[in-house]
């Protein structure tokens, strides 16, 4: 069986770098401009991950000094392409109005590259201030984590959301009748991958040398 094919190492950091050179203050103002507001700043925060590149940009408003919100940019890896972002907005949106989930308000997104303001797929959302759990989980009590603990609890059971995936286990979806065919067509798709992609080849033997 065929999968889809995975663009190299390089291929990935080259259409990265692109997305990059295309975040400008100049479209940062166009994106923010509908909102009314002019971009003071924007800074690619630490939080940043492999996926999503994170933001966070500072504008004037007309009652305050600035507001702050915060800008995900999607990888533009050929996995996620008008997906992910659709599925997170459409995720978000749909938990705002049952729950009481704490979740930013979007204030912006897109799902077409071709057709965003900032040449890439993205969310624009509000910021909300805090400490997040990693950061701090080593300085808080085992009550604190236990009642935070809890709280993640309460929030799965809201409306009793089974939605699929992770919490209860479902009918066999796809083309793999059993967990061990899929198992064994992705062993055999991560071989052509090494086989193949020359420069994932090139990290694994640099990290097997230093070793």
């Amino acid at each position: 069986m065929d999968f889809i094919q995975h663009p190299s190492y390089f291929e990935q950091m080259h259409d990265i770098a692109l997305i990059l050179w295309k975040l400008t203050m100049e479209n940062m103002n166009k994106l923010l401009k509908r909102l009314g507001l002019q971009c003071i700043s924007f800074e690619r925060l630490q939080t940043s991950g492999r996926i999503n590149l994170i933001f966070n940009l500072k504008a004037h408003t007309k009652t305050s000094s600035y507001i702050e919100f915060i800008l995900k940019v999607s990888n533009p890896h050929c996995y996620w392409k008008e997906h992910r972002i659709k599925n997170e907005v459409n995720t978000m949106q749909y938990l705002l109005e049952p729950t009481t989930i704490p979740l930013p308000k979007i204030f912006d997104y897109s799902v077409d590259f071709k057709t965003s303001i900032l040449s890439c797929e993205y969310i624009l959302m509000e910021k909300i201030h805090g400490n997040t759990l990693e950061s701090i989980i080593e300085k808080v009590s085992d009550q604190i984590l236990v009642k935070t603990a809890i709280e993640m609890t309460d929030y799965v059971k809201h409306r009793e959301m089974f939605l699929g995936g992770s919490i209860e286990d479902g009918p066999t979806l796809g083309p793999f009748l059993t967990l061990k065919e899929y198992i064994i067509e992705h062993l055999r798709w991560v071989i052509r991958r090494i086989q193949t992609d020359e420069q994932l080849f090139e990290i694994g033997e640099h990290l097997i040398l230093s070793l």
